[in-house]
C-alpha cells in the first residue's frame, strides 16, 4: 500500500520490512513520520529476511549466534528504543 502525501512528493521512501522483525515493527511507527516530513512518497515492500539471511549465509536467527552479552545488549537496546518512541 502507498500513504497519500501533499504534492509534490519529491523523493519515494521503500520501506523494506520483515513482519516477524522486532526492528522492523520499531521502524514502522515512524516511517509514516519520516516520509511525511521529507515530502516522500512511502512505498512498504515486505520482504522474508531468513531466506536473505539464508541467502548471504547468516544464521536464520542472527540474534541466537551471538554472544549472551551481546544478546543482551541488543535487547537493552531494542527495548529503549520501543521506550523512547512510545
Amino acid at each position: 500500500p502507498l500513504v497519500s502525501l501533499p504534492l509534490p512528493v519529491s523523493h519515494t521512501l521503500y520501506f523494506y520490512f520483515d513482519f516477524g522483525s522486532p526492528w522492523a515493527y520499531i521502524a514502522s511507527t515512524q516511517v509514516q513520520r519520516i516520509a511525511s516530513e521529507h515530502s516522500s512518497l512511502l512505498v512498504y515492500r515486505p520482504i522474508l529476511l531468513g531466506a536473505l539471511f539464508k541467502s548471504i549465509g547468516t544464521p536464520n536467527v542472527p540474534m541466537l549466534a551471538i554472544s549472551d552479552s551481546k544478546r543482551r545488549y541488543g535487547l537493552r537496546d531494542m527495548n529503549d528504543w520501543m521506550e523512547w518512541w512510545g
